[in-house]
């Protein structure tokens, strides 16, 4: 069983108000018990792939309200958006505030590993003692996914794009992380839930929607995050 698999057992049961796959962001609307949640996801980019060109971009276009964690294309934003929506949050647990001045205290000094790009990459690398950027589509100066084992085991901060729970890869990710070392989940596709520090992570940084309406209208007409926040997202921390 996955991660993402794993962390249903705390959700409530939920009835879809409304789901939408976006240009740029996937968002689940939901009616529980506990009342209205939306969750939140980056949407899955298509394969370049040519087999994935030749058959629909989103296959089950249509049908996606009756599907239960699609694993493939855009709509595998769908799972994640949707437990975000519908796991319990604990607002006594969590502040609001950017992960930017968390990570900036935390890092100084450390060897830090950015698995993913992230907007906050400059000021934490002349922070940290030694920064890596890992992805699997690197740049020039970033170090490809195939050396993760390598660039992990030598880290003492590792933070990873929410990005890697909808692409799957977060499972093969948190086990090569040192168990010494600090795990941090960062973005918007990124679940507040207790459930994740014990697999290894000690700091997470999500969404929480407050005006479902209006954010769903923006990711319908192709709105990016900054100005969905501005739609109604607040941003909380999470730390163990």
């Amino acid at each position: 069983m996955g991660l993402l698999e794993g962390l249903p057992v705390t959700a409530a049961e939920a009835d879809v108000v409304d789901d939408c796959l976006g240009l740029h962001w996937t968002g689940v609307w939901v009616r529980t018990p506990r009342g209205e949640r939306c969750g939140l996801a980056s949407t899955l980019c298509p394969s370049p792939e040519p087999a994935r060109l030749a058959s629909p971009a989103v296959a089950d276009a249509g049908q996606l309200d009756s599907m239960r964690l699609p694993r493939g294309g855009p709509e595998a934003s769908l799972g994640p958006a949707t437990l975000q929506a519908m796991i319990p949050l604990n607002q006594n647990r969590w502040t609001q505030g950017n992960a930017d001045q968390v990570l900036a205290w935390r890092c100084r000094g450390k060897r830090v590993v950015l698995v993913g790009k992230f907007h906050f990459a400059a000021l934490l690398g002349p922070l940290a003692a030694s920064p890596t950027v890992l992805e699997l589509e690197p740049l020039q100066g970033e170090r490809p996914g195939d050396q993760a084992a390598e660039v992990l085991a030598a880290s003492d901060l590792i933070v990873i794009t929410g990005m890697a729970l909808v692409n799957r890869t977060l499972d093969g990710l948190l086990p090569l992380c040192p168990p010494d070392g600090q795990v941090a989940l960062v973005g918007p596709s990124v679940p507040l839930s207790e459930v994740l520090f014990g697999h290894g992570v000690s700091l997470l940084r999500g969404a929480f929607v407050e005006k479902p309406a209006q954010v769903m209208a923006g990711i319908r007409q192709g709105a990016d995050f900054h100005p969905v926040r501005r739609l109604g997202v607040r941003v909380g921390i999470f730390g163990r």
